[in-house]
């Protein structure tokens, strides 16, 4: 005899299964962004300083070294002291 209850928990398991996947995705997408945007940060701050130091070809040779290309360096050492480098790392910017 069978009871008219019987397999009724599997469409709440399958809707539970969902919202976990779709929670994981987000996350995942999440910490993507951050670890993106950080190594962005990274490899501008890396760039700037080696900037300081050997001046725009230095600072490009860095940043293609950690996966970043300088977009827009501004070289003002003569005047202030200062080197700026704005660096693309896959599709996240920075500046430093």
């Amino acid at each position: 005899m069978t009871r008219a209850e019987d397999g009724s928990i599997t469409p709440l398991i399958a809707v539970i299964l969902a919202c976990g996947a779709l929670l994981a995705v987000t996350v995942a997408r999440i910490g993507e962004g951050l670890v993106g945007e950080y190594r962005a940060q990274l490899v501008a701050n890396a760039a700037a300083l080696a900037g300081i130091y050997g001046g725009d070809k230095a600072a490009d040779q860095v940043a293609q070294r950690n996966g970043g290309v300088v977009i827009n360096a501004d070289d003002l050492r003569e005047t202030d002291s200062r080197f700026t480098a704005t660096v693309t790392v896959n599709r996240y910017r920075a500046t430093a």
